[in-house]
């Protein structure tokens, strides 16, 4: 999925859930995928299930992606993703790219998963997920694993990514930790953006995005 949409908790949701059905599952960051770089991890031993967690999209993905049984995506209000990209000072806009990759990933996706249902009550998509890789969990274990994804944390310290979570220092913000689970949440507070003028070009720039999601009529 793209960044600031919930993507690293897709990929830790679709981890944890492997390791909770006993299915081995070798998982990794890769930025740029090739033929070559997905066949040398389908080929390690033992055998396990590759899961690839990734946002870009480029021109020769096509030659290969069909290598993949699934591919999970997940989308957010434009609005909070800028709002995000904000806080830890990522960027101040979102390019172009943003989206049309994303329309990309869209054609070939599994399963298109918003941020805002992630955060009002994560065991829907978490049993949507279930559902696609074909796993018979109880309604306690899929409680279990929303338990340990609100409560995840990087494995070590430092600045540096997690290597088992994939999460960054300040990944996640105080107010969103305590808007999780929330089933009431309103958009807006999802992804509140402080800047309104900045919030009407978004809404008009990529007003097929938006409509698209239901994020603006």
């Amino acid at each position: 999925g793209p960044e600031r949409s919930g993507s690293t908790w897709l990929y830790n949701a679709i981890r944890l859930l492997h390791l909770k059905a006993k299915v081995p599952c070798d998982s990794y960051w890769l930025s740029r995928l090739s033929r070559e770089n997905l066949e040398e991890r389908l080929r390690a031993k033992p055998a396990a299930v590759v899961l690839v967690k990734t946002h870009e999209w480029f021109d020769h993905y096509p030659d290969f992606i069909h290598m993949a049984k699934h591919v999970f995506l997940t989308h957010r209000d434009l609005r909070g993703v800028v709002a995000s990209y904000r806080r830890v000072k990522w960027g101040l806009a979102i390019p172009d790219a943003y989206v049309a990759e994303h329309w990309e990933w869209v054609k070939r996706c599994s399963l298109d998963l918003s941020y805002e249902q992630i955060m009002r009550n994560a065991l829907v998509p978490l049993k949507a997920i279930a559902e696609r890789l074909n796993f018979r969990l109880t309604e306690e274990q899929f409680e279990e694993v929303r338990e340990d994804l609100q409560e995840l944390k990087r494995s070590h310290c430092g600045n540096a990514v997690c290597q088992v979570t994939k999460l960054w220092p300040d990944h996640r913000s105080h107010e969103t930790e305590e808007l999780q689970g929330k089933g009431d949440s309103s958009n807006e507070q999802l992804n509140e953006l402080k800047d309104p003028e900045y919030a009407q070009v978004l809404n008009s720039r990529f007003k097929e995005y938006q409509r698209f999601y239901g994020y603006i009529s």
